[in-house]
């Protein structure tokens, strides 16, 4: 009888799911995965003659992608589990926007690998520059989404409002490193080099913009639990 019981209540009352723990297993995967997009940059200096020819980047590109998958599965997982709890710790629109937010920058990351092989761009020292902003600001994110299950809603805050800093520095560094490409008589020999690597840094600045949207995700929501 207490089995049949016990199986009944497994049918009806669902066991509960720690979202603060799925949330923050997310977080870790996007800083990993920021970490080794940087290891990618500082990997794709120019060190031989051929492009073509630099193994460590092919698996840097390999591991990237399975980052990227790894945190799409979570994210999907979010969602799952979201469409089958009733109660959850916070609205459930909250917890799939920072999620969904987070993975953004994650993919824009894996995206911009993949342009950078595609064109074959060498890494600048802006570019090592930006990823380690990346990587800075992601860390910010992590440590505003740990701080969300102890309700330290203040500390959620600092983290997400630092996050955000670096959307700026990342621009700086954008607008800084494009106007002297575009002064650089021998680089603009090549229009085509020139323009392939405006779409790098392109695409890495709008990386930044979805640190800074994340970081306003977060802050709204500390506000809206305070």
């Amino acid at each position: 009888m207490g089995n049949i019981l016990k199986k009944i209540s497994e049918i009806f009352v669902p066991k509960e799911t720690d979202f603060y723990k799925l949330m923050e297993e997310h977080a870790d995967i996007c800083l990993k995965g920021a970490e080794t997009f940087g290891e990618f940059i500082v990997s794709n200096e120019k060190k031989e003659k051929d492009f073509k020819d630099r193994v460590d980047i092919k698996e840097y590109r390999k591991k990237m992608g399975e980052m990227e998958d790894e945190g799409n599965k979570r994210r999907f997982e979010i969602s799952v589990k979201l469409r089958e709890t009733f109660v959850t710790p916070m609205d459930r629109n909250d917890i799939l926007e920072i999620t969904n937010a987070t993975d953004e920058i994650l993919k824009y990351m894996d995206t911009s690998v993949k342009e950078i092989i595609l064109y074959e761009v060498d890494s600048t020292e802006g570019m090592k520059e930006i990823s380690e902003f990346l990587y800075r600001s992601l860390r910010e994110l992590r440590g505003a989404i740990y701080s969300l299950r102890k309700k330290q809603y203040e500390d959620v805050i600092k983290h997400a409002t630092e996050a955000k800093k670096y959307e700026d520095y990342i621009e700086t560094t954008y607008r800084k490193d494009l106007k002297k490409f575009f002064n650089d008589k021998d680089l603009m020999k090549d229009v085509g080099y020139a323009f392939k690597l405006r779409e790098v840094y392109r695409h890495l600045s709008n990386t930044a913009d979805r640190c800074d949207a994340a970081g306003k995700v977060l802050v709204d929501l500390a506000v809206k639990m305070m």
